[in-house]
């Protein structure tokens, strides 16, 4: 390169900020390194190129910046290169996604969830994975760690995670409920009371119906023997929000 050029491009670099420097800096050592990449870490890195791309560009010119993350998101979970990756690789972009709570404030929408899906290759690593993500009570991945703690059998683990969660889908306050029937009567209550007041389900005919929480507290008081709450419960049964009462009384074969 002649010395015109190198100045030009001396007062190029000049120009940019320290960021802007450090990230160059960055880009020319992973050039230099590239060579001794594994398949998955290219892939790795260039997911990181993007994502500092969309740091610093508006939605719509971050389009073909989502569009090749899910690309290539895509080519890890369906090449057989990801299950010839050593497990130390594997684990530092797992840390990475994690410690990043799964970059979920990019707009890609769950393309890195997939990704740390195809990374597990065992129930070891599965639950390396879930235990680091359930020490954060509030982890935007919690879902996929009750899911990887669902698939491996550990239903205590999935259940803490399913309770730090919990929303407004009646079917995940009625899975808590099923744990706390024999182990924790109160505590199953309580957590039915929360559903009918925060669950707006859907059925399937389209009305917000929250009435199989209701159905599972009477059934539950039932069989308990609790005769005073059985029947504060049939009774506001009436006038619960999202409770249909025709529902009610065909579960408990109630005329009136």
């Amino acid at each position: 390169m002649e010395r015109k050029e190198l100045d030009r491009l001396y007062r190029l670099v000049m120009m940019l900020s320290v960021e802007e420097k450090k990230k160059l800096i960055d880009f020319l050592n992973l050039c230099i390194s590239r060579e001794q990449c594994t398949w998955l870490q290219e892939r790795w890195q260039e997911i990181l190129r993007l994502i500092d791309v969309m740091k610093y560009e508006s939605y719509l010119s971050n389009q073909e910046a989502v569009d090749r993350i899910w690309i290539i998101t895509a080519e890890v979970s369906h090449s057989e290169e990801t299950e010839h990756e050593t497990w130390e690789v594997r684990q530092e972009i797992l840390d990475d996604i994690i410690d990043h709570n799964g970059y979920k404030e990019l707009p890609f929408g769950n393309a890195l969830e997939y990704m740390v899906k195809a990374l597990i290759l065992s129930e070891k690593e599965a639950l390396y994975c879930a235990d680091r993500i359930r020490r954060s009570h509030d982890h935007p991945l919690m879902s996929l760690a009750a899911l990887l703690y669902k698939e491996n059998g550990r239903k205590e683990e999935y259940i803490e995670c399913l309770e730090n969660m919990l929303d407004d889908d009646p079917d995940d306050y009625l899975e808590v409920m099923r744990y706390y029937k024999d182990r924790d009567y109160g505590k199953m209550m309580q957590i039915g009371e929360e559903g009918l007041e925060n669950c707006f389900g859907k059925s399937f005919d389209g009305r917000y119906d929250n009435t199989d929480i209701m159905i599972f507290m009477i059934r539950t008081a039932i069989d308990n023997g609790d005769e005073k709450l059985k029947d504060e419960l049939l009774e506001r049964a009436k006038t619960q929000h999202f409770v249909w009462y025709d529902r009610i009384q065909k579960e408990f074969g109630i005329k009136e």
